[in-house]
């Protein structure tokens, strides 16, 4: 009887162990999850010193381009936040923390590039994406347009300091180039 008693207490055990998944490294994020929802970094996987930034020198304006670029410590245009659409659970918009009316957009000509424009509304399709991957290396893809979004090895020239790269929206989300990092700032 003390053996029986022994065995079911370690099979519960074992059972609570394999159902906590504190022990894992890289639990996989369901898509539509986001590990930061405001005041966020976004940098590139194939380049950590890379973050997603808005092309201008001041406030984000639309049709502003959407490009990589080292760390300026620019909350305008390099801290987003994700902003949750209607009750679609996992749905959202990127907007730049300098002008919360915009969000990360796809322009549909030539390759795709990432622009700020119009959040939501009568743009929702080109506005809205989902996040999904692991920790640490996440995609951001555009449910209409099925594309993701990634970094370009086009170099980018705008700013004295520094160096970056463009962005655009492409099909596949099997290069470095098309991850990401999601991270709170050093200020959230």
């Amino acid at each position: 009887m003390k053996k029986k008693w022994l065995t079911a207490l370690v099979c519960i055990a074992a059972a609570a162990a394999m159902a906590l998944p504190v022990f894992a490294n890289d639990v996989p994020t369901p898509r539509g999850q986001t590990p930061v929802t405001n005041d966020a970094i976004i940098r590139n996987v194939a380049d950590s010193s890379q973050i997603l930034t808005v092309a201008s020198a001041s406030t984000p304006g639309i049709n502003d381009e959407v490009w990589t670029w080292t760390d300026r410590n620019m909350t305008l245009t390099q801290r987003w936040d994700f902003v949750a659409v209607g009750n679609q659970y996992g749905h959202y918009l990127i907007c730049p923390e300098g002008n919360k009316s915009l969000a990360l957009n796809v322009y549909r000509a030539g390759d795709y590039p990432c622009t700020m424009f119009t959040a939501g509304g009568s743009n929702l399709a080109d506005t809205e994406v989902t996040i999904g991957g692991t920790q640490g290396n996440y995609d951001i893809y555009n449910l209409a347009n099925g594309r993701y979004l990634a970094r370009t090895s086009t170099p980018k020239y705008k700013f004295a300091d520094g160096y970056g790269y463009g962005t655009n929206w492409v099909y596949a989300a099997n290069t470095q180039e098309s991850r990401w990092k999601i991270e709170p700032s050093a200020t959230s």
